[in-house]
């Protein structure tokens, strides 16, 4: 499952931690927080901790959102490691910032996803590949 989801390009990550960098790690036991790349588009709301180096003016929302936003995704396999590595950049819709990400994916379908926005620290995510939830009927 986990191949032919990386090779489809139609990857789903339940997130379960949080690690800030220069804090320590903090589990999220909510379902709210998930990481969804599908045909060349993003997904994502996840939490943020850390510190700014900017001033952040207008929003109490510093979470990490983007909302089916088109990315090119650079996609590379470590045999040695047995992960894909998957890169590219991105505009955080709360905070109208550039971020870097760095996903990588093992084959047992763990995944550690790297955000480096922009005038922020990072901050990691770990979470596990998953089947996509159904959509919810309205």
């Amino acid at each position: 499952m986990v191949k032919e989801a990386v090779e489809s390009g139609n990857v789903y990550v339940h997130v379960g931690q949080v690690i800030p960098l220069s804090m320590r790690m903090k589990d999220v036991s909510t379902d709210s927080y998930s990481f969804k790349l599908k045909d060349g588009k993003l997904t994502c709301y996840l939490p943020y901790f850390g510190a700014s180096h900017t001033a952040i003016i207008g929003t109490d929302d510093t979470g990490i959102k983007a909302e089916a936003m088109p990315v090119i995704v650079n996609k590379k396999f470590n045999a040695k490691k047995k992960c894909w590595w998957l890169t590219f950049d991105f505009e955080n819709v709360n905070m109208h910032e550039r971020i870097n990400c760095n996903v990588q994916i093992f084959s047992n379908g763990q995944t550690y996803i790297k955000m480096q926005p922009e005038g922020r620290d990072s901050i990691q995510y770990q979470g596990n590949i998953e089947q996509q939830p159904a959509a919810k009927a309205a």
